[in-house]
Parts: C-alpha cells; sequence; structure tokens
C-alpha cells in the first residue's frame, strides 16, 4: 500500500477531529510526527485528540513537547493545567464521557447561536468541560447564567444575548445549550431553539444583527435614557448564586432597556416571515 505523503497525513488527521473520531486523529498526527518529528501542529492536534480520549498521560507528554519548541504556548500551558486538574477528577470518578453528535453544531439562521460567555467561573470548573456537553439557562433577575449539569457556575451571557432569551423564555420559548469551545480564558456555547410561545412565534431567537438592533433602539431613545440614568442611582443589585460579584452598571440597563423596546417593536410590527424568519427592518417615518 503506498504511504500518503505529508499533506495528505495533514488533511487525514484535521478530518478525522472534525468528525470526532479521535483515536484515528491520534495515530495519524503520530503518522505525521514520523516523518517531521517537531511538527508543531501535530503535536497540538495529537494532545488535543488525546485529552478528547481521556488518555491524559499521552496528552500531557504531546503539550510538554510543544513547550520545548515554543515555551509559551497558551494552548499548551492551559491544556497542561486542564490535564492536571482531570487527573485528580479521574481519582474521584468524574470524568465525563460524551459521544459528540456531528449534526449538533449545525447552524440554523435565526434559531441557533453561539456565543462568548462572560465572567467565567471557577477554573477547576472550567477545566472539566468538554464540547458536547450540555448546559444549563439559568435565568437570575436581569442575567442568564450558564451552569453544568452539576449546577456549577460556568458564566453568563453578554447583556443583548441574555436579555432577549429571558424575554423569550418568560414567553413560554424553551431552549437548549451545549459547550462549543472549552478553554480557561475562553467558553462558547451553541444555543439551539427548541420551541418557541405563541406570543413570540413569528419572531425571531437570534436576528441576524441584534447589536445593530439595539443600536436603532438607542440612537432614538438617548436623550430620555441618559435623563433616567441620572436620576437614578447606580444598583447594587448582583445575580443571585455568582461564584464572582459582577458589576451591574448604567450599561446594562441601558441595553436591557433597549432590547427590550426592539422585542416590543418586533411584536408590534411582525410580518409575515420568508422561509420562517422574520427580518429586523424598521420602517422608516
Amino acid at each position: 500500500m503506498q504511504k500518503l505523503s505529508l499533506n495528505e497525513l495533514e488533511k487525514k488527521a484535521i478530518e478525522a477531529a472534525l468528525d470526532s473520531r479521535w483515536a484515528e486523529a491520534l495515530k495519524t498526527n503520530q503518522e505525521i510526527r514520523a516523518i517531521d518529528p517537531h511538527n508543531i501542529p501535530s503535536l497540538l492536534r495529537g494532545g488535543f485528540a488525546a485529552f478528547q480520549l481521556k488518555d491524559f498521560d499521552t496528552a500531557y507528554d504531546l503539550y510538554k513537547a510543544v513547550l520545548k519548541h515554543q515555551p509559551q504556548s497558551i494552548i499548551a500551558l492551559e491544556y497542561i493545567e486542564k490535564v492536571s486538574i482531570n487527573k485528580e477528577s479521574a481519582v474521584t470518578n468524574e470524568i465525563k464521557h460524551i459521544q459528540l453528535d456531528p449534526d449538533l453544531f449545525v447552524e440554523l439562521p435565526g434559531k441557533t447561536k453561539a456565543v462568548v460567555i462572560n465572567q467565567l467561573g471557577q477554573r477547576t470548573v472550567l477545566a472539566k468541560l468538554i464540547v458536547g456537553e450540555k448546559v444549563n439557562l439559568i435565568i437570575r433577575k436581569r442575567h442568564v447564567e450558564v451552569r453544568n449539569e452539576n449546577d456549577e457556575y460556568v458564566g453568563i451571557l453578554p447583556d443583548d444575548v441574555g436579555v432577549r432569551l429571558i424575554y423569550f423564555i418568560e414567553h413560554d420559548s424553551v431552549y437548549c445549550a451545549y459547550i462549543r469551545e472549552a478553554n480557561l480564558s475562553r467558553i462558547s456555547i451553541f444555543i439551539r431553539e427548541q420551541s418557541k410561545g405563541k406570543k413570540v412565534e413569528r419572531m425571531a431567537s437570534f436576528p441576524l444583527d441584534i447589536p445593530g438592533s439595539i443600536a436603532r433602539v438607542m440612537a432614538q431613545q438617548t436623550e430620555e435614557l441618559e435623563a433616567e440614568i441620572v436620576e437614578k442611582p447606580k444598583s447594587t443589585d448582583t445575580p443571585d448564586g455568582l461564584d464572582t460579584t459582577p458589576e451591574v452598571d448604567e450599561k446594562s440597563d441601558v441595553i436591557e432597556d433597549s432590547v427590550i423596546a426592539d422585542l416590543e417593536t418586533e411584536d408590534k410590527n411582525v410580518e409575515e416571515p420568508i422561509m420562517g424568519i422574520e427580518t429586523d427592518e424598521e420602517e422608516e417615518e
């Protein structure tokens, strides 16, 4: 059988990883290093594949090898820490095994959204998160927390997305969320609409331009909102159950008021959706 070239092996390794065939990905990256022992991308891919397979010793060795060539590699340093935390968890049988559905992160316009969350929780919690792991969205006053299945705090949704989801959830809509990217310094989740309440059934859960939608409302209400902020003392409320104490400032009030005003505008002026998704344009006066 003819041996594959280095480029062909690279392609094979990447395709295996994209399809979550971690054992094949690990083996293919080993074949790459047999040809090119100092191939840093192959070491990183192999380390990640080993980590997904819970082969923490192999993952540790591969990331250590990266540090010999790139001592400041953030990816290698973070995963060595994650490996150490997960090896401790293995002793107490806390390791999770998840069969990743290849269609889990298929994007549907208006119905799904990838979100980078804020105010991350403890590193010992973040280190054990796995791509494809289901997480829960919990409403805490004006914010939406992200918690794992053990009810451990992971982070909080950005205000614009969070306030919009609160509106939909309070009108009987249902959403599910999964870990899409899991690093110690960055966590991304994938939110999927499961069903919508009758009042909001013709509104998109995730319009294509949430920030732009907010900006239009803010432009119309700037003077009124600024006057309101001057009169209102700074709130000292914090979301219940947070492991950290986030600051709730006037900006959050502006975003919340703007999103709600925008949602009310959508509700009043909703048009027949095109292919199931309505547009987010305002009528010109």
